[in-house]
């Protein structure tokens, strides 16, 4: 081999080795990029653990606080704040328009005093000065003012003593009926929506309502779908007639149109409850739903029960069966279950 020959062949090794280098450079370059941005994602996945961590604490700490969510897992806890806060809100914007009418009664009865405090101070005046030759007529206005400004004053105190008095008796009332209103509701739901919702929560200070399913986060019945919303609405009312009904005697309930927002299976299951209650009290239920007739028809089959068409020559006893198509009473009767 000449001596070109081996420096070709040497610079080839060389470039070689080179390149080898080279290429184990831009590896370890490469395995240090993954290892600083490994540890870059594992920092901050750390981060957002603690502060996972900070903002459930501070949720426990806020639920705590205020009384809702105790003892639930931290998303439930979190919707419960949520729901306490707007409902805080709803009251306290209650309270201010309750305020805003007593204040403007308030400033009615302030002006009525300031007349009053106006006429006497001409009278007064009037007599001081003996400018008034009708001293008899002077007395008699003064005593009037006088009584007039004793009227307006206690009425500004009778008023503050009857708001007061009304804003405490409500409080009392609505925290004794609240449990008692979750605890009839309570089951009823759960047989209209079959077993869907089975919990509820009566607001004591504002008698909201919020359901929950087995298992579920808590929902304000009023975001509910229209049909279940309204069934909420019945059975809190149904529940408040049962808690006024102080004599012992059952309250009638008088409904209409109790199943227009409900589908076909809803319709059949609050029905069923319907015709349940009135085992214990007397419910009259209007309807224009040729199903609900119908359902009477089928079902409405004890003595106690009576079914009412518009159009029928008299009240009947509900058949078993659909009469024949011609003897159909007009479409859109009321349904009485007794």
């Amino acid at each position: 081999m000449d001596r070109t020959q081996l420096i070709a062949e040497l610079e080839r090794d060389a470039a070689a080795e080179a390149e080898e280098a080279h290429r184990r450079f831009a590896r370890a370059q490469a395995l240090r990029a993954r290892r600083d941005a490994r540890a870059a994602l594992e920092a901050q996945a750390a981060a957002q653990r603690r502060q996972r961590a900070e903002a459930e604490e501070a949720v426990r700490d806020a639920a705590g606080a205020v009384g809702v969510g105790v003892g639930r897992a931290p998303a439930a806890q979190a919707e419960a704040l949520v729901g306490w806060r707007r409902e805080r809100a709803a009251r306290r914007a209650g309270e201010q328009a309750a305020r805003t009418a007593r204040e403007r009664q308030r400033r009615t009865a302030d002006r009525d005093l300031a007349e009053a405090r106006a006429r006497l101070a001409r009278v007064e005046g009037a007599l001081a000065a003996g400018g008034d030759p009708d001293v008899a007529g002077a007395e008699e206005a003064l005593a009037a003012a006088r009584g007039e400004r004793a009227r307006v004053e206690g009425l500004a105190a009778t008023l503050d003593r009857t708001a007061a008095f009304l804003e405490t008796a409500r409080e009392e009332v609505h925290r004794d009926i609240a449990p008692r209103l979750s605890a009839s509701v309570a089951p009823r739901l759960a047989a209209v929506t079959g077993g869907r919702y089975d919990e509820v929560a009566v607001d004591p200070s504002s008698l909201a309502v919020r359901v929950r399913g087995p298992g579920g986060r808590w929902r304000e019945a009023a975001a509910l779908s229209h049909g279940t919303a309204e069934q909420v609405h019945l059975l809190l009312r149904v529940a408040i007639a049962e808690h006024l009904s102080t004599t012992g005697e059952p309250i009638p309930l008088l409904l209409d149109e109790p199943t227009a927002h409900a589908d076909a299976a809803r319709t059949v299951e609050l029905l069923a409850l319907l015709h349940g209650l009135a085992e214990e009290r007397q419910v009259v239920v209007f309807t224009q739903e040729e199903d609900v007739r119908d359902w009477a028809r089928r079902h409405m089959t004890t003595p106690r029960d009576a079914l009412v068409e518009l159009g029928a020559a008299t009240p009947t006893q509900p058949r078993s069966t659909p009469p024949p198509a011609d003897a159909h009473a007009e479409p859109g009767g009321n349904a009485r279950p007794q």
